[in-house]
C-alpha cells in the first residue's frame, strides 16, 4: 500500500540522520523493500523493520535502541 511505502521512506530518512551519531551504513532502498516484502507476507510492520532494516545495520546496543525507537515512533 501507498501509506506503507510512504512510512518506510520516512523511516529511512529518519534513520539516515543517525549517520552523524555513529551509524556506519544508512538504510538502502533494498532494505526498505525487504521490509515491505516481509509485511506483505504477513509479518507485523515493526517486526519486519527490526529484521530487515535494524538488524543488518548495526549490532551496537545504543544504535539498535535508537533505530528501534524510530521504528516504533514511525509505526505507532
Amino acid at each position: 500500500p501507498h501509506a506503507l511505502a510512504h512510512a518506510l521512506v520516512s523511516l529511512g530518512r529518519r534513520l539516515r540522520g543517525l549517520h552523524d551519531r555513529g551509524l556506519a551504513e544508512v538504510p538502502s532502498t533494498r532494505l526498505l523493500i525487504a521490509a515491505a516484502r516481509l509485511v506483505a507476507s504477513g509479518i507485523s510492520v515493526q517486526q519486519a523493520c527490526y529484521a530487515a532494516i535494524v538488524s543488518p545495520l548495526s549490532d551496537e546496543p545504543s544504535l539498535v535502541a535508537a533505530m528501534r525507537d524510530l521504528v516504533d515512533a514511525t509505526f505507532v
